[in-house]
Parts: structure tokens; sequence; C-alpha cells
């Protein structure tokens, strides 16, 4: 009978899509799992075993709606961040924001992955980074100075050179510029806490090296010393860039920003580092103390570009 047939194959048809849907349903559940487990993992340093499960997650294809896809993107490069596979990373971010542009963590990690790819091409010997997440807020604050002549710059702490070096390569470009970096080498108190002596005597050497790689080590200037003894004999109203990035000790950062202050020409940039750095064990010297006093002094005599970490000012008047 014609119409029983028909009836059958109507049945068929509607088991069948029960059947794929049903499978769709399990195959999105399953890739749910995978990728919670590989959230769990990444946040345990694993990353070898989260991206293994990442890449199952991509293997099933599920059926996600572009946001989820995005954020699958993110956690890959996420993962391969970890693993300091940067050239890989960046792509994986790329196109977790071809999905979605509003994705800001994709964004943040992007410059980050593009930096740390370039560090690598370029052999630099980093071993710490407390720089790179003040990358977006530079390229906005500073490009004005990028490539002018004659630019001076001062930086008070240098460490392994992460902050010169980009200096180097993205603001002072122009073949006369020139920075003048101070460091006691020696280490601030609260690396004396985190690192062996041995590894706090092996920065100095990573720092010349790092500037070496850069390709234009004659525009550095190293000066070994306290930066509050030492930029007492540095001329005055002549740097267009401090950068107040030593000791966090509150009076330090105070005295630093005091004595930095005549150095500075007018409409010169001042960039104090570490706001919110704290110490448990005498919250009277928290960095925040020293610069808050500072921008209090001197309230009048400068304008507020950006207050976060960090705070950025611009010296409008002597």
């Amino acid at each position: 009978n014609p119409y029983h047939d028909f009836i059958e194959i109507c049945l068929l048809q509607n088991q069948l899509i029960a059947d794929i849907q049903q499978a769709s349903q399990l195959k999105t559940k399953l890739a749910m799992a995978y990728i919670n487990l590989g959230s769990t993992l990444y946040n345990q340093k694993r990353f070898n075993s989260a991206l293994s499960h990442l890449q199952k997650v991509i293997e099933l294809q599920p059926n996600f709606e572009k946001r989820q896809l995005a954020e699958l993107n993110l956690n890959v490069g996420l993962t391969l961040m970890g693993l300091k596979e940067f050239e890989q990373a960046v792509s994986w971010f790329e196109q977790a924001l071809k999905l979605d542009q509003s994705l800001n963590l994709a964004v943040a990690q992007l410059v980050q992955a593009k930096y740390e790819a370039g560090n690598q091409l370029k052999g630099y010997q980093f071993t710490q980074d407390w720089f790179s997440r003040s990358i977006p807020v530079w390229q906005q604050s500073l490009s004005h100075l990028a490539h002018v002549p004659e630019l001076k710059v001062l930086e008070i702490g240098s460490w392994e050179g992460r902050s010169t070096c980009w200096l180097l390569e993205n603001i002072l470009t122009h073949e006369t510029a020139k920075i003048t970096c101070l460091d006691t080498f020696e280490g601030s108190l609260e690396h004396h806490e985190w690192y062996e002596k041995d590894y706090i005597k092996s920065v100095e050497q990573r720092f010349d090296f790092n500037i070496a790689q850069t390709g234009t080590p004659e525009k550095v200037q190293k000066l070994i010393g306290r930066s509050q003894d030492l930029m007492r004999s540095l001329p005055l109203n002549s740097f267009d860039l401090l950068y107040i990035d030593g000791s966090h000790l509150a009076s330090d950062v105070l005295e630093d920003a005091v004595i930095g202050w005549g150095l500075v020409k007018i409409g010169g940039i001042i960039i104090f580092d570490d706001y919110y750095f704290t110490f448990d064990e005498f919250p009277e010297q928290n960095t925040q103390i020293g610069i808050d006093a500072f921008m209090a002094a001197f309230s009048q005599k400068v304008e507020v570009i950006y207050q976060g970490y960090q705070v950025i000012i611009e010296k409008n008047s002597v």
C-alpha cells in the first residue's frame, strides 16, 4: 500500500532526525566536558594535557554558537601561551577575534602573544614579566614620542631590561634618541624574599645581554647605584620621559619623584609603576602612599593621563 509506505518513510525519517539531534546533543555535552576538564588542567598549569583536551573538542566539531567558538579559540591560545608557543597562540587569538570582536581578553592576549613571539625571535633572556600588561597603555600614552630626534628617557629600575628593550624598539627609534638606566642591580627589598642570591646577581648580566640584542646598545647609558644619589648628577630639564620603577617603598618612590621632577622637561611624561604594590609587614610603606603624596603636592602642576596599576602624568609647569 503506497499510503502505508509513505507513513513508514515519514516515521523512519522522524526517527532519524531524532537520532541525529540526540547525537548532536551528546556531542555538545561531551565537548563541554572536555572544555571544563581542559580549563581545570590549565589552572593546574598542566598545559600539555589541557591542550590535548581542547583539541578533542575541535575534533568533535560541536554545534557551538560563534561566541562559544571564539572562547574555545581563546582558551587554545591561552594554553599555547602557557607552553610558550607564542606564534601559534597569535593565530588562535586572531581567529577568536574574527568570531567575536568584543572579546576583550583576546585583544589583550593577542598583543602579549605578538610581543612574546618577537622576544623569542630576538633571543632575549627574560625570566620575569612585570611589564607586558602595560604595553597597551604605553602604546596609547607614548606614541607621540616615537621617532622624536634627541628624545631622552630616564628609567629608574631596569631589572632585566624588558621595558628598556620595548622603549628602544618602539619609542626611541630615532638614531639620536637615548635612555639612561639607573639600577643597583642588587634587587629591591621584596626580591630578596622571592629569589636566591645567585639569581639576583645574574640580573645585570641578562640586562647587558638583552640590551645588546636590541642592536642599538649605544643608545643606552647604564648607571649603577641608588637612584636618589645618581639623579643628583644628571642635568635639569633634560628628559622627555621619566619611568619610576625602582624601590617600591613609599619613601623611596616619593624621593625618586621629587628629585626626578626637576630633571623632566615641561610637557614631559612621568610614569609610576606598581601603584597597588603592598608590603604585608609594614603597610605604611605601600607604594601608593608615596605616589599619592607626590600627586597631592604637585596636583596643580600635572595632568593625569592614566591611572590604574600605573599612574601616568604630564608635567605642565615647573
